[in-house]
């Protein structure tokens, strides 16, 4: 996305919200209790000579901010400092303490005429963390989510994100964030069902003469329903292509142009992107044959990378690559990819290199003669990828992978770890060799 999303009324509902939601710093503080010290001191020493009760009272009346109390102060600096004290202390504490409530509602009514924002409909990690990198590329930034920790939502606001609360799934949640005037909207919950309801309902409420056209990011999850929505997002393109330009003139495009992506797909290109160099580097300099990669674990972040190995990571030296797969149910799991990736075997030019063995690790050990039955059917591994559930699970196969490889020479090959938090064993894990 390009940086600076928004226009000036998303920049100052941004900002407002920022300043409505920031913690009493040290000098907030700092001022009240000066205030309210020369106050105190200097109101008892300005009325010490008379009773008790009176000067308590004519102390405390300087805190109205009336003409009344100390009328006889002129020439009196005690008594000048005391009116001045109570006059600041009392606009002071007024102002600091409705700044929130204030700000607040200046963001609400700069927020009736932003457009060009970035709306992220969503509340899970990956939408929050998404919403922060935004924020800090300087966008105006709108999360439509329910249910979120009261300090995670403080934290938002506080880093100037706008948090409306609702179902993402409603027109009126979706125009609330005035996501028919967005620049863009990244529909990113958990549940693929949902996430294609919020491009339809963002269709629903998004004016069909708009220009430019609003991009819909929409997470789908599902690999057979990722690659049939590009698909008809390809399909619709080619057919307005193909019309000529008077036709263009009547026939115009929806309002909404829908961008599908995978998480977990950009995860597998950015690590064999990050990595590709050196994978192949090392197997030149280990004089490997071909690449060969071996999963141990195949949930869908793993999935991802071994389709998108298969799909990309082709070689002038090394030719297409090999994939071996490891889990505890083998056939299962090569019949589930089957299914879903049915063009891996379709074609006799060229067939997936894709082998599944069946190992149960929760109840037989990784040991020495296993990783050589795999080097000698398949082929020493150039990178080993570990993503079997769990950061628990993934660490513990990950300690005995390379325990038990670096006994053996052959199996001198990177292993890449999967964990959702990052903790201090992956990073001393990814600072070893």
């Amino acid at each position: 996305m390009a940086s600076q999303n928004g226009n000036f009324q998303a920049m100052r509902a941004a900002g407002f919200t920022k300043l409505a939601h920031q913690r009493k710093p040290l000098w907030k503080w700092s001022i009240i209790l000066v205030l309210a010290g020369a106050w105190a001191g200097f109101g008892w020493l300005a009325a010490r000579e008379q009773a008790p009760s009176d000067a308590l009272y004519q102390t405390i009346g300087a805190l109205t901010m009336s003409s009344g109390s100390f009328e006889s102060a002129a020439g009196d600096e005690a008594r000048e400092i005391v009116r001045f004290a109570g006059f600041a202390l009392t606009a002071v504490g007024l102002l600091f303490g409705f700044s929130g409530a204030v700000g607040r509602s200046f963001a609400r009514l700069w927020m009736m005429g932003a457009s060009g924002q970035v709306v992220i409909a969503g509340e899970g990690p990956a939408a929050l963390a998404l919403a922060r990198s935004c924020r800090q590329a300087h966008d105006a930034v709108v999360v439509i989510g329910r249910g979120l920790e009261p300090e995670t939502a403080w934290s938002l606001r506080q880093s100037g994100i706008i948090l409306i609360e609702g179902d993402p799934t409603h027109v009126d949640a979706l125009k609330s964030a005035r996501a028919h005037r967005a620049a863009h909207l990244v529909a990113m919950s958990d549940d693929d069902t949902k996430n294609l309801r919020i491009e339809a309902a963002l269709c629903a409420c998004t004016s069909t003469r708009r220009k430019p056209h609003l991009a819909a990011h929409v997470s789908i999850a599902a690999p057979l329903l990722l690659m049939e929505a590009r698909e008809m997002r390809m399909l619709a393109q080619r057919e307005h292509d193909a019309l000529s330009e008077a036709d263009r003139k009547k026939v115009r495009l929806a309002a909404v142009d829908p961008r599908s992506f995978s998480i977990d797909e950009i995860g597998a290109r950015a690590l064999l992107a990050r990595h590709g160099a050196e994978i192949l580097d090392l197997a030149e300099v280990q004089g490997r044959q071909n690449l060969h990669f071996v999963f141990f674990g195949f949930d869908a972040a793993a999935e991802a990378i071994a389709v998108r190995t298969l799909m990309s990571f082709w070689s002038a030296k090394f030719g297409a690559p090999r994939v071996t797969v490891v889990t505890p149910d083998g056939e299962d799991t090569a019949r589930a990819f089957a299914a879903r990736y049915p063009q891996a075997q379709a074609w006799e030019v060229w067939r997936a290199d894709i082998a599944f063995v069946s190992l149960d690790w929760t109840r037989a050990s990784i040991d020495g003669e296993f990783l050589d039955q795999i080097v000698a059917e398949r082929g020493p591994p150039a990178a080993v990828i570990v993503s079997c559930g769990g950061d628990g699970q993934n660490i513990q196969l990950a300690l005995a992978l390379m325990r038990t490889a670096n006994m053996r020479g052959v199996w001198a090959a990177p292993i890449f770890m999967k964990e959702t938090t990052q903790s201090e064993f992956s990073r001393q894990f990814a600072s070893g060799d």
